[in-house]
């Protein structure tokens, strides 16, 4: 199944529209990897000293 990107393009959808949805993925992504990485990954203060 072709990304919501590629389906936008192949449908002949503008540039513009395209390259919003593109970064909006892109912030998305990023948004979700911090809020994983501070979360899921994260270390409680008190285990970070000897």
């Amino acid at each position: 199944m072709p990304s919501a990107c590629a389906q936008l393009r192949a449908d002949g959808a503008e540039e513009f529209l395209v390259e919003a949805m593109e970064q909006a993925r892109k912030e998305l992504s990023e948004t979700a990897k911090k809020l994983i990485q501070g979360t899921f990954f994260a270390v409680p203060k008190a285990q970070l000293t000897l």
